[in-house]
């Protein structure tokens, strides 16, 4: 059951890197039809980049702990925020360079950081209080 379990985070980690490029690297990633008018207010764009960011972020720490590779800060620092991060920074200069009908958005990239940086400090809060919780037992 273990491996079954290891298997999914090591699937769910590049299925979200997918999503964020299908998403920001397509022109039009839903088709006309779908009428999404009543979820748009100010700035939900940016809400969305943080979003999908910080569930990158997770989902790679998650990874990180399951396969015991969590403790390690340098690992840590590499695959959860300089790898989203500079992944971020790619996908807005493509935007702006190569896909038609985008642009790249330096405050995209703004909130893609801030997501990262949000679900790293959350992960660390929540597992520093797991680990507390643990010792105290």
């Amino acid at each position: 059951m273990k491996s079954f379990k290891l298997k999914y985070y090591h699937l769910f980690v590049p299925s979200v890197y997918l999503l964020i490029s299908y998403l920001c690297l397509t022109s039009k990633p839903f088709p006309s039809s779908m009428d999404f008018s009543f979820l748009f207010f100010a700035n939900i764009d940016k809400v969305v980049h943080a979003g999908l960011y910080f569930m990158l972020t997770k989902a790679t720490l998650f990874l990180l702990h399951k396969i015991g590779k969590y403790n390690d800060r340098k690992i840590k620092i590499i695959w959860a925020v300089i790898i989203p991060i500079s992944f971020g920074l790619f996908v807005e200069i493509a935007q702006h360079f190569w896909i038609a009908g985008r642009s790249g958005d330096i405050d995209d990239f703004l909130a893609n950081t801030v997501g990262v940086f949000a679900a790293y400090f959350s992960f660390k809060v929540l597992s520093s209080r797991l680990s507390s919780k643990s010792h105290d037992q």
